[in-house]
């Protein structure tokens, strides 16, 4: 679950975030007129919003159930919200599942997203996630624990 989510981090932070912050920095120390500020702040926007998968619902919808699972795990782990012995086993794999599904659905949205577009930073994440190729060794896995 850390390897995903440290990896996310990164990108959202580092490779979007800070990269287009200066950017705009950049161009706000050279703009002369209101006007010239005003489209560097709308492309900052719109790169932001593109680059973080805000509007785009699937993607979305996996990173949030991926925080969920990881948000679930650690209450369980620090007993926020305890659990019967005999229930803790499934809900470890229940967790366990639901990671494994949505992360692996992210990597093919991604992936499928990557194809589509030229965006290096995509890449680099995509790169970062399937490190040691876990994601495309085994992607006919995630879709069967999807179906």
């Amino acid at each position: 679950m850390i390897f995903v989510v440290d990896n996310l981090q990164h990108y959202l932070m580092a490779d979007v975030l800070e990269s287009q912050y200066s950017m705009l920095i950049k161009k706000l120390d050279q703009s002369t007129n209101f006007e010239e500020i005003r489209h560097s702040h709308d492309v900052f926007l719109s790169t932001i919003t593109s680059h973080t998968f805000i509007n785009n619902k699937p993607v979305n919808h996996c990173l949030t159930e991926i925080m969920k699972a990881c948000q679930q795990y650690c209450e369980y782990v620090n007993g926020v919200k305890p659990i019967a012995n005999e229930e803790s086993e499934n809900f470890i794999e229940h967790l366990s599942q639901c990671f494994a599904r949505q992360s692996g659905l992210l990597f093919k949205l991604l992936s499928s997203i990557q194809n589509r577009t030229t965006g290096t930073k995509l890449g680099q994440l995509l790169l970062r996630i399937d490190y040691n190729r876990y994601f495309s060794k085994h992607g006919h896995d995630i879709g069967r624990i999807i179906s």
